[in-house]
This record gives structure tokens, C-alpha cells and sequence, in this order.
């Protein structure tokens, strides 16, 4: 056999071998994509839940019933099977097609009417229904949160008050979110409508509740909604000379 025919074959080799290689590549991803979107069954809300009701009573007024979702919509820590709650009572009300989530229930008679992670608190603020993602965020939920407003610089660096808009904190979890209510405009807008709000209940650290709180103070809180595969970076501060660049 001459060396063109081996060089020929083996080019033939490499290519088969990667023709493999790139489809098993392939294959791979379509099973990673196909599993994600996979349906599961998991128990959500069929009528509204009050605070204080036994799961137990809950299920048996038919509160409950199972939905087929996306696993990639699931939120962490949701049930299949109302037993692990039966015994617990709802620690805020829980609203039709929320997900049942075991953090959403607690022992009668508690000290604290939110089941907080160890080593959190729990923290509430009121956003519009952008800042909100649209009512999308239930409990269990994690956010990003970002600020946008006016801030002052001191120190070494100290410059004159600015616009800016910047990552403030890369995950917090949702506790617990209220029922949407109408806030009057301001009054220098009386001609627009009422805008709708709702307060989001947040398990935080002493120092992330911290920011937060004077964060308000500063300019408006913007949450954004997170999965497995959302990518965060805290980026320098954006300001009106980078919106064109």
C-alpha cells in the first residue's frame, strides 16, 4: 500500500472520528436540553390557601392539585405529595397556581410567622409590577437585585452626584410574596393611573438587609429573575457616558 493511500485512509479515519465525536457532542446536548425540559408533576395551589390553615385541611377542602411543568419551572424545594405539610400550617397565604413549597408551612404556633432560612432575617419591600419582573416571582424564588438612582461618591475618589445604575446583590431568595395593591401616583403625575405594587418578603443576611434599605434611599430596586443558568458579574457601575459606547 502506498503512502498516498495510507495518508488517505487516515484522513478518512480522523474524519469518522470526528463526525463522532461532534455527534455524541450533539446527542449530549439534545438529552441536557430534552431533560430540562422534561415534565414533572408538582403540586400547586387550586384555591387560595389563608395563613394559618392546616395542610391537612387544605387537602381535604381541595386546595391542592397536581400540574404537569417544565422541570426546568419547578422551584426549589416544591412537592409532588402533600403528606411532608399535613401537619403544618400555612405561614402566609399561598395564591391559586402557586407552587407548594415545604418553606411555605411551619408548626403551629411558631414564634416566627415566616419559615427563615438559619442565619437569615427576613426583610420585606414594595416594588411595581417592572421592578417585580411582571408578577412572575413567587416563594423560592431567587433574584439579583439592582440599583439605579443618584449617588453620591465621597472620599478619595469623590466626585459630584451621578446617575448610575449597578449590580447591588447577585442572589437573594423570595419569602414570601403579598397581594397586589394599587399605589396612587405622584402627585406631580396626577394624570396617570394608579400603579400596581406588591410587597416581597426576603431572606437576607444583616449586612445584605442593610444595603438594601439604604439602597431605597438612594434611587429604585430592580429585581431580576434567576435559574440554574442565569450568569451574574458585578461589572463597574454604569453611567450616562456608557450607554452609547
Amino acid at each position: 500500500m502506498g503512502r498516498r493511500t495510507l495518508l488517505l485512509v487516515a484522513a478518512l479515519v480522523v474524519a469518522a472520528l470526528g463526525t463522532l465525536l461532534i455527534f455524541a457532542y450533539v446527542r449530549q446536548a439534545d438529552d441536557r436540553a430534552l431533560k430540562d425540559q422534561e415534565p414533572v408533576e408538582v403540586l400547586v395551589a387550586k384555591t387560595l390557601i389563608r395563613a394559618g390553615t392546616l395542610g391537612s385541611n387544605a387537602e381535604k377542602a381541595g386546595a391542592f392539585r397536581l400540574q404537569r411543568i417544565p422541570r426546568s419551572a419547578t422551584i426549589e424545594g416544591v412537592l409532588s405529595d402533600p403528606r411532608p405539610i399535613s401537619e403544618l400550617v400555612a405561614v402566609g397565604d399561598i395564591y391559586p397556581g402557586e407552587q407548594i413549597i415545604r418553606n411555605k408551612f411551619a408548626v403551629s404556633g411558631t414564634t416566627s410567622a415566616l419559615a427563615i432560612p438559619t442565619g437569615k432575617i427576613a426583610m420585606s419591600v414594595r416594588l411595581g409590577d417592572p421592578e417585580r419582573v411582571a408578577g412572575f416571582l413567587r416563594p423560592g424564588s431567587n433574584v439579583v437585585i439592582f440599583l439605579s438612582g443618584t449617588v453620591k461618591f465621597e472620599g478619595p475618589n469623590a466626585r459630584p452626584d451621578e446617575e448610575i445604575t449597578t449590580l447591588l446583590l447577585p442572589k437573594i431568595t423570595v419569602l414570601a410574596v403579598g397581594p397586589t395593591t394599587l399605589k396612587a401616583a405622584p402627585a406631580a403625575q396626577a394624570n396617570k393611573e394608579s400603579l400596581p405594587t406588591a410587597i416581597l418578603t426576603l431572606a437576607t443576611t444583616q449586612e445584605e438587609a442593610e444595603k438594601i434599605i439604604h439602597a431605597q434611599r438612594k434611587g429604585d430596586l430592580y429585581f431580576g429573575l434567576l435559574n440554574e443558568d442565569s450568569v451574574i458579574t458585578r461589572r463597574r457601575v454604569l453611567t450616562d457616558a456608557d450607554l452609547l459606547e
